[in-house]
């Protein structure tokens, strides 16, 4: 059963009026000529089932039902069809028959994860592969694509669409002219065009600008009449999913573009060496950056919300290196590591035993407090991975007889390689 918490997919916001279908799916849904549920699987107020868990999630259903304006979403996959793709989200019907009185109600819509993934080099991330609860991760300065069904036929003459991004406190409106290629905007700003409409579905090319705020943003979809007042209650808003967006070392109008291919290996690369030892006996260490791994993107967009860094400036690549330096190892108390050079380990881990970053930051996420212990190499390999992660280009220098294992201040060091 689908329970209400527990929908992979975010709640479409809807005029009050309309109510929400719970459905327990363990076959595929079907839907007749009019987009009604045929599944004999449907929960409903007739009979509740005598088992105590089942009655209590079935009672909860039916609370959530009577008193929430947001219908919840059906997510159509099963455990049996593992064909239907996990990125077509599909809205509850509605209520009143869809007519061009009323402004378009949201069918389903599809993030195209995979072909989004391949184009914006992020389909090595867990959480666009994983079975439920994919996310869409993207990079600035580029664009992606988007279907959209409809409950009616859209009319350009009659309908109008606008895609309304928020982010921490931010909102960026985009207005989607309903004719195809209608918007030929510069690549360095936000903007949407139409590249197919076909009766009652749209697919959208969304472009997001290379200064974009990078972190997490809900994406979302309003609906209005355009000789209709403007009214926000009017309108019909459903919120599609969130949407992670990255630094982009691939477009020549971000900050962080490398024109080298070395941008593969600094970006991409999860596993690499550091150099330890000293100046006279070298000895290489290997470490698995994992950035890509499961939960490791969830993690360091915590770690970045964690900081100072006003999220405005989290455009700003510069100010993002800082703000993960500060966070990473900071005798303040709040950053992910902890140091220690007196060689008393007994209430931690020792530095020599990690051979990762991916356990640190995962525990780090889950406990809130700090990773007992940390030395110079292992601070570099989380740094790394949090950097790579965001897509900022990193590597990893060794400097031997560094000026600061002494007493003696200097002024300014340069290290070249």
């Amino acid at each position: 059963m689908i329970h209400p918490v527990d929908v992979p997919v975010l709640f479409a916001e809807r005029r009050q009026y309309l109510t929400s279908e719970i459905v327990d799916s363990p076959s595929p849904l079907r839907r007749n000529a009019y987009g009604q549920c045929t599944s004999s699987t449907k929960l409903s107020r007739r009979v509740l089932p005598q088992v105590v868990l089942e009655r209590g999630l079935a009672l909860w259903g039916n609370l959530f039902k009577e008193t929430s304006r947001f219908p919840v979403a059906i997510d159509e996959r099963s455990e049996k069809d593992s064909q239907i793709r996990a990125d077509r989200l599909i809205f509850p019907d509605p209520v009143e028959p869809p007519t061009k009185k009323s402004p378009l109600e949201l069918k389903l819509a599809d993030l195209h994860i995979e072909r989004n993934s391949i184009s914006h080099h992020t389909v090595d991330f867990n959480i666009v592969q994983r079975d439920k609860d994919k996310k869409l991760v993207v990079r600035r300065g580029q664009p992606f694509e988007i279907s959209v069904s409809f409950y009616r036929d859209v009319d350009y003459e009659v309908d109008e669409l606008k895609l309304p991004t928020v982010a921490n406190s931010t909102k960026v409106v985009i207005i989607l002219p309903l004719q195809e290629g209608s918007n030929n905007r510069s690549a360095e700003l936000w903007y949407a065009k139409v590249t197919k409409l076909e009766g009652k579905q749209l697919t959208i090319q969304i472009n997001i600008s290379p200064n974009c705020i990078v972190g997490r943003w809900n994406l979302k979809v309003v609906t209005y009449l355009k000789a209709a007042p403007r009214n926000e209650y009017l309108n019909s808003t459903s919120l599609i999913s969130d949407v992670y967006v990255l630094f982009n070392p691939w477009n020549k109008n971000d900050m962080v573009f490398m024109p080298s291919e070395d941008v593969d290996e600094y970006v991409l690369n999860d596993v690499g060496k550091i150099w330890r030892g000293s100046h006279n006996a070298l000895r290489p260490c290997y470490w698995s950056f994992g950035q890509f791994e499961d939960g490791i993107l969830e993690a360091v967009m915590n770690v970045l919300s964690r900081s100072s860094l006003p999220f405005p400036l989290c455009s700003n690549p510069i100010m993002v290196v800082r703000a993960m330096a500060d966070m990473v190892q900071s005798p303040e108390g709040y950053s992910i590591l902890e140091g220690d050079w007196a060689a008393d380990y007994f209430t931690g881990t020792a530095p020599t035993e990690f051979t990762g970053s991916s356990r640190i930051l995962q525990q780090y996420t889950k406990t809130g407090r700090q990773i007992s212990y940390g030395h110079c190499w292992v601070f570099a390999g989380v740094m790394t991975t949090i950097l790579r992660c965001l897509g900022i280009p990193t590597r990893i220098v060794t400097c031997y007889q560094a000026a600061h294992d002494s007493d003696k201040f200097v002024a300014g060091i340069s290290c070249l390689e």
